[in-house]
């Protein structure tokens, strides 16, 4: 596990470009995916003015989603990344490959979902966010390293962070959702951790040795091209 420490923002942000154009420079059409939340927030606004960037062309698989929301339900992983990301960037419809929250077969949009997965192959490159139990996209403690894309129940810690989002509504959230699983995620061709004023979360990750299935991100430590990105 590799550690980038940036000592303003705009370096932080130029280093997480960096991954995303020599990625983008590395593969035809390479299969990426983002994470929602507020850390990535300013790398996202640099890419949305970033000429050089702008209508590059990559695919875009998502990570993680609620299962089952009322279709009157604006709040969705998909939609916030596609105003904050997709649309800007110009990323056909055609190479986004997105959870559908308002399925009301939860079942069968797994199974849409995952056929898909399984055709798309490896990710070429995982930005991820990680939470203050170690979970990275909605993999919860205690997390496996074999596990693939499948439907969760998310835990108290989790399910809070997510309120926590959408904290101008008082309707409740599912505790249902689709996520990638840390194998998904283990097999991708380079994995970057975005983290922004998180000191206590980037000293415990300094501290891994050993994969623990208590702290999910710790299950990512052998991978041979792991960079965790701090500011």
């Amino acid at each position: 596990m590799q550690f980038i420490h940036a000592a303003t923002e705009q370096e932080w942000i130029f280093q997480a470009t960096s991954f995303f154009s020599d990625c983008l420079d590395e593969y035809e059409c390479p299969l990426i995916t983002f994470p929602t939340g507020n850390t990535p927030a300013p790398f996202y606004q640099s890419l949305r003015n970033n000429k050089n960037i702008i209508g590059r062309d990559f695919r875009f698989l998502m990570l993680d989603e609620y299962a089952g929301l009322k279709a009157d339900d604006a709040r969705n992983f998909g939609g916030w990344l596609t105003r904050d990301l997709l649309d800007p960037l110009n990323v056909p419809l055609a190479q986004r490959y997105l959870f559908d929250p308002y399925a009301t077969d939860i079942d069968a949009e797994y199974d849409r979902f995952r056929s898909n997965r399984n055709d798309l192959g490896k990710l070429h490159l995982a930005f991820l966010g990680v939470g203050s139990n170690g979970h990275v996209a909605m993999n919860d403690p205690p997390a496996d390293i074999n596990s693939s894309t499948r439907i969760i129940h998310m835990d108290d810690e989790t399910y809070q962070a997510n309120v926590n989002y959408w904290d101008a509504s008082n309707t409740l959230l599912p505790r249902t959702g689709y996520t990638l699983g840390i194998n998904d995620i283990f097999q991708s061709q380079k994995i970057v951790i975005l983290l922004r004023n998180k000191p206590e979360l980037l000293e415990k990750l300094k501290t891994i040795r050993s994969a623990d299935e208590n702290f999910p991100v710790s299950l990512l430590y052998d991978h041979p091209h792991i960079t965790v990105l701090s500011l």
